[in-house]
């Protein structure tokens, strides 16, 4: 599911055989590639002596409430001691507000009492009795990312029912940045997502297999970054893969102890066979010149969650170009030690980036 983001005012074909490699191309790529099909692991910084502090807020917890006089009233008041979060969430999620107070304590009091709306609520509960493992992780992200950003300010966070509309979003909350958490959509494989609407692509098994609540703290991050780098995808295929590479690499930083399957985005099968063929899906792009193609129809399931990519064997998931971005990224840094992440975000030379990018030989 995208992240919603609000601006700083409002922040709210065919299928072709797979081509493996032209003779040209694979003996440039096996002649200066090094053996390496895993993400490295770079020495991590120590960030220990980095203190900050979480404020997480559940305004999940206040709609569970078994006494919904109680709840009408907490909630309230909650919605009075944070004006900019209750803007976006009561006028534009779950949009219930009412400038009469009755009216809208008597909204709240429906939803509470909707049976729909009372059993995701509870099942929320269930699964998240505490977030006190997100806090843990989400200090220990948000010290990395005071290490590599040393000026930025750290948000508030919020948790949330969101009624199936959004995993996290980005919000001026006041003079700090508030992080909204939609719990709803992080409730993990027991839940039954296409339940909730089976014609909704949002619900298919290839988006929900990141609807855990382990993907938390790497989405809250995510939006946090996206805010940070700003809208810089480009124009065609080449400029879109290496800035979501970038992405992953700043993530992949501030989220050093984190599993791959989290911070790429990919299951253990999927990031398999994406080791297994890095040079095979460089030469597919190459030789279908697709580099340089700004068709959003032709490039979209290369960028984007897709069941698959299309021309590539069925075991290749969307998001191919994200993968190739990602490796082209690190692998650049991984040559220019001495750029900063805040260099990196703001380079716009792709031809630079990928000059030297070579796959490693299998």
């Amino acid at each position: 599911m995208n992240a919603l983001n609000m601006n700083k005012q409002n922040r709210v074909s065919l299928y072709t055989r797979f081509n493996y490699y032209s003779a040209l191309i694979v003996f440039s790529i096996l002649l200066f590639s090094a053996c390496s099909d895993k993400r490295s692991k770079e020495i991590i910084p120590d960030v220990d002596n980095i203190k900050i502090e979480v404020n997480l807020q559940r305004l999940d917890s206040l709609f569970a409430l078994s006494d919904k006089n109680k709840a009408v009233s907490s909630i309230i008041e909650f919605h009075e001691d944070n004006p900019f979060f209750s803007e976006i969430y009561f006028k534009t999620l779950v949009p219930i507000y009412d400038n009469d107070k009755n009216n809208f304590e008597k909204n709240l009091m429906d939803l509470l009492e909707n049976e729909q709306i009372a059993n995701l609520i509870d099942t929320t509960q269930i699964v998240f009795p505490d977030l006190n493992l997100e806090r843990k992780k989400l200090y220990k992200a948000l010290q990395f990312y005071k290490h590599y950003f040393p000026e930025a300010t750290i948000p508030n966070f919020y948790s949330l029912i969101s009624e199936f509309g959004v995993q996290s979003f980005i919000f001026q909350d006041n003079k700090v940045d508030g992080v909204g958490i939609g719990l709803d959509m992080f409730l993990g494989e027991d839940f039954n997502y296409k339940k909730v609407d089976p014609r909704n692509e949002a619900f298919s098994d290839y988006l929900s297999q990141n609807y855990s609540r382990e993907f938390i703290v790497k989405r809250c991050m995510e939006v946090i970054l996206e805010d940070k780098m700003g809208t810089q995808r480009g124009s065609n295929l080449l400029s879109q893969m290496i800035n979501d590479g970038k992405m992953l690499y700043i993530l992949n930083k501030i989220l050093p102890e984190e599993k791959d399957e989290i911070v790429l985005g990919f299951n253990t099968d999927q990031l398999a066979w994406l080791a297994d063929n890095e040079i095979e899906m460089w030469s597919f792009f190459l030789e279908n010149e697709l580099l340089y193609e700004t068709s959003q129809a032709k490039t979209f399931k290369y960028l984007n969650p897709s069941p698959s990519s299309p021309g590539m064997p069925a075991q290749a998931p969307g998001r191919t170009a994200v993968y190739i971005g990602f490796k082209i990224v690190e692998n650049y840094m991984k040559r220019n030690p001495s750029t900063s992440i805040q260099e990196l975000i703001t380079m716009d030379d792709y031809q630079k980036i990928i000059s030297k990018y070579k796959p490693p030989r299998k």
